[in-house]
């Protein structure tokens, strides 16, 4: 590894739940719990997940831009929090 003491930042972003979900919905959370506890028991992984939650089977575009709206105010604090580690690493590049 070329910064062993360095920790991993894992992002995972997500399309969007659907009302119904799929398959590929259902494995994805499940993937997400166990990146959770993974994340849980080493403090050299810090892990987040953005993936909102669509209410509308075939939103239209104000809708998605409306429940986008809505996530992003949700998710401020993991947002803000991805935003600081960010920072502390290009600090470190500079």
């Amino acid at each position: 590894m070329f910064y062993p003491d360095d920790p991993i930042v894992l992002l995972s972003i997500g399309t969007g739940k659907g009302l119904l979900p799929t398959m590929q919905d259902i494995q994805a959370e499940e993937q997400h719990h166990k990146m959770l506890e993974l994340a849980k028991n080493d403090s050299k992984l810090i892990y987040f997940r953005f993936d909102p939650e669509l209410e509308a089977p075939d939103p239209t575009m104000e809708q998605l831009i409306e429940a986008t709206d809505v996530y992003i105010d949700d998710s401020k604090p993991a947002i803000d929090r991805l935003l600081h580690l960010m920072e502390i690493k290009a600090g470190r590049l500079l």
